[in-house]
């Protein structure tokens, strides 16, 4: 019996290079919401944003943990568009390493650390996120997108905690 919680890894991202997926989940949201243009973008894709009262800057205490989490996992970000790292895209890819360690029996983090890492990360601020996505571009993709991540931490959370 497999006592993994990931049994097998995924195939959907074979082929893909990292940079694409990086591109994608972190530097393409802007455009799509139609925040390119803003120098504050209408649904801001960071944690920061979303922890605390009347916050007007996208770096703080959410960029601090996230940068740690990533360092202490041996993971950096280095992109061209310097995205801060509790950007949404970036939680999310730092939580598919975690799961991908897992599966493949390399990981450092036990599945109590995923599961409070998914409660206190990304599922803590996806749901205002989710709103001001749909409310900067009602219909749009992202909102579609982020519903579907949202449901599918949701989930994940279910799991994790059995």
């Amino acid at each position: 019996m497999e006592t993994s919680l990931y049994p097998r890894r995924p195939r959907i991202l074979d082929g893909y290079s990292t940079g694409c997926i990086v591109t994608v989940a972190s530097g393409s949201a802007a455009s799509c919401t139609g925040a390119a243009a803003r120098a504050s973008p209408a649904a801001p894709p960071w944690e920061t944003m979303y922890r605390g009262k009347d916050v007007t800057v996208g770096f703080g205490q959410p960029t601090f943990e996230m940068r740690e989490l990533l360092r202490a996992a041996g993971l950096e970000v280095r992109n061209a568009n310097n995205q801060y790292e509790d950007h949404m895209g970036i939680e999310l890819l730092y939580l598919s390493e975690l799961c991908r360690r897992e599966a493949m029996g390399e990981g450092a983090a036990e599945v109590a650390d995923i599961a409070a890492f998914v409660e206190r990360h990304p599922l803590s601020w996806i749901g205002p996120f989710l709103d001001r996505v749909s409310e900067a571009v009602p219909g749009g993709y992202f909102a579609g997108l982020l519903l579907v991540a949202q449901r599918v931490l949701e989930h994940h959370a279910r799991l994790l905690a059995r």
